[in-house]
């Protein structure tokens, strides 16, 4: 019912600004299996001094070859 909905409405808010994979995770920490959102992709940061798992939200048409996968379930690493 309406309960469902409006978490609904706030998770697909919410994913609409994540940035980053720390951001995801809090995401799927937050609402959990309750999302419409069931993935996030993110490539490897290309900034100047970011480390390994510093991670940016793409779109999944965006993935580069090396990219992760987050989901409420964890994270899956694709070279």
């Amino acid at each position: 019912g309406g309960y469902s909905q409006s978490v609904a409405a706030r998770s697909s808010s919410a994913a609409s600004t994540l940035r980053t994979g720390e951001d995801a995770i809090r995401f799927f920490a937050k609402y959990g299996g309750s999302s419409s959102v069931k993935f996030v992709y993110c490539n490897l940061s290309q900034e100047e001094g970011a480390g390994p798992y510093d991670l940016v939200v793409v779109p999944e048409n965006k993935v580069a070859s090396e990219h992760f996968v987050i989901s409420v379930r964890g994270v899956v690493h694709s070279k």
